[in-house]
């Protein structure tokens, strides 16, 4: 077994033993045999950190309907040779409908004008719509305006519209771009930089990676149940080419509830499997003062930063009294070993949660009882 399979192995061994108490008059003291459970022990596994048509080694890709799927590709050419005129000018784009393989290889005729100078490529796919970035005079982006394509769920406060698939694109100087309704992700490529051939014609091969992030959570009540869960902080903005950098005034959003009928006891003691939500990636940054599952709460979190999170409601058994359990994202850290430092959410990552929660967990700063 390789290091990797190891450090996993054991992060998903590794469970919190709470020594249940109840100090309210108004609830029932546990039984003797509640002694030690688990009051919350989160196992998370970060998946699909490239997609090249097949998982990277030691992970797995985002996978299910189309969620591979690469239509609608726009490439687009910027000027990059330093002292020319047009310097940061866009000098070329082309359209493609048709589906395209990842990294998609190719051949561009960038013409005459184009000769013996260094170019930026960058590509967009999925977002439909072949004159997007029409390059006739008065509506050529430059490479900052281009670099600073934001996109917003099509009801900007809505952020249940990301996994629905709409979305607007806008510019940082708020120029609307278009409209979006897709059922695939939107893919975006690392800018690729090439001298241009003397004869106008240069070979580039665009690495596509998924814009959004996918969570995945799998809630197992242990002697308890389930009144609600919900996630928070979901980021209203994500910029197409700003991946791996903190991003300041997205603002942020919740997606609905998820609410167990209370009358329907047998539906709250179920465990909820593979539920699953598209959202923005959220560059919460670290806080190394967070070095395991139990310091991951709300006084860790890494400052001025939004970390996105899970609350769950739930009753345990011989309580009266509901109790909140609150699971922060993210933790991905080298090789995709769980790091518990770190609270972002990565695009092009799937986050495969685990929440095991029992009793009411005292002395566990994760959990608190609702009001």
């Amino acid at each position: 077994m390789n290091t990797r399979n190891i450090l996993h192995t054991i992060g998903l061994l590794l469970m919190l033993s709470i020594t249940s108490a109840c100090s309210d008059d108004e609830s029932y003291a546990p039984d003797a045999d509640k002694a030690g459970t688990i009051a919350v022990s989160t196992e998370v596994e970060p998946m699909g950190v490239l997609f090249d048509g097949k998982p990277v080694a030691g992970s797995r890709a985002i996978a299910s309907d189309n969620e591979n799927v690469i239509n609608n590709l726009h490439i687009v050419v910027f000027n990059a040779n330093v002292g020319d005129a047009d310097y940061g000018k866009m000098i070329y784009q082309i359209y493609s409908p048709l589906y395209v393989a990842n990294p998609y290889s190719t051949l561009l005729n960038l013409g005459e004008t184009a000769k013996n100078k260094t170019v930026r490529i960058y590509a967009i796919a999925n977002i439909g719509s072949g004159d997007l970035f029409d390059i006739s005079p008065g509506k050529n982006l430059n490479e900052d305006d281009f670099k600073s394509i934001a996109v917003y769920p099509s009801d900007p406060d809505d952020v249940s519209r990301i996994g629905a698939g709409e979305y607007s694109l806008y510019t940082k100087k708020g120029t609307p771009l278009c409209n979006v309704s897709t059922t695939a992700p939107i893919m975006v490529s690392d800018a690729v930089e090439v001298t241009v051939a003397n004869n106008g014609l240069t070979n580039v091969t665009l690495r596509l990676f998924r814009q959004c992030t996918k969570i995945t959570l799998n809630i197992i009540p242990q002697k308890m149940r389930i009144r609600r869960y919900k996630v928070w902080n979901v980021p209203k903005i994500a910029y197409l080419f700003s991946k791996d950098e903190n991003v300041n005034d997205v603002g942020y959003g919740s997606l609905p509830a998820e609410i167990i009928d209370d009358n329907d006891e047998a539906a709250q003691r179920q465990n909820v499997i593979k539920k699953s939500y598209y959202v923005f990636e959220n560059y919460a940054g670290r806080n190394l003062a967070a070095r395991k599952a139990t310091d991951r709460h709300d006084a860790n979190i890494p400052t001025g930063s939004s970390p996105t999170y899970v609350d769950i409601w739930g009753i345990p058994d011989g309580y009266s009294d509901t109790y909140n359990y609150r699971v922060y994202l993210g933790g991905v850290g080298a090789d995709n070993v769980i790091a518990y430092d770190r609270f972002s959410l990565i695009r092009n990552y799937e986050y495969y949660v685990t929440v095991k929660i029992a009793g009411d967990g005292t002395g566990d700063l994760r959990v608190s009882k609702v009001e």
